[in-house]
């Protein structure tokens, strides 16, 4: 304590201020020529520390980390690759459906209609699922109209009790 006391009532506070900056300096600049040369040695023996060492292993897994990363971003890739394929497929089944759907609907009308002049049961129930499926595809109107003409046609089985009890009375 003796030193700190002279060395406060010796010299003014301006001065001990400068004195405690310049052994910082020096103590600093003092660490830098340590840290060169043991870099320099360490680089020439090929010394390791341990933080060295450990610090090699993190980078020897985080290279194998952005390698699994590649691997799975490739595969992201080819999986969007068959996603837009299966997208592409779909598009087309839904249209090739819409106009599968509507030929049917047309054909079935035309025949129930203009030939046959009335309908069965089990084919206007197939012809209404096929229309249900043909709105939720995003159907037309023209294909409620020719379904609103069969829904106007006689049921088969009605018109074929009519002509039998219609054959009955003449007899």
């Amino acid at each position: 304590m003796d030193v700190i006391n002279q060395l406060f009532l010796n010299n003014s506070i301006e001065s001990v201020i400068l004195l405690i900056i310049i052994i910082l300096v020096a103590g600093k600049f003092v660490w830098e020529i340590l840290s060169f040369f043991y870099e320099k040695t360490k680089n020439y023996f090929n010394f390791k520390s341990k933080e060295d060492i450990k610090q090699d292993k993190l980078y020897e897994k985080i290279d194998g980390i952005k390698d699994d990363v590649n691997k799975v971003q490739d595969s992201v890739d080819q999986l969007g690759l068959r996603v837009m394929a299966l997208e592409e497929d779909s598009k087309l089944n839904r249209e090739r459906f819409l106009q599968e759907a509507r030929a049917t609907i047309i054909e079935r009308h035309h025949h129930f209609c203009y030939q046959v002049k009335a309908i069965d049961d089990i084919s206007m129930q197939y012809l209404e699922g096929l229309l249900l499926d043909y709105e939720k595809e995003g159907g037309d109107g023209y294909i409620h109209n020719l379904m609103e003409d069969l829904r106007r046609l006689p049921s088969i089985e009605a018109q074929s009790l009519a002509e039998n009890f219609g054959k009955d009375r003449k007899e």
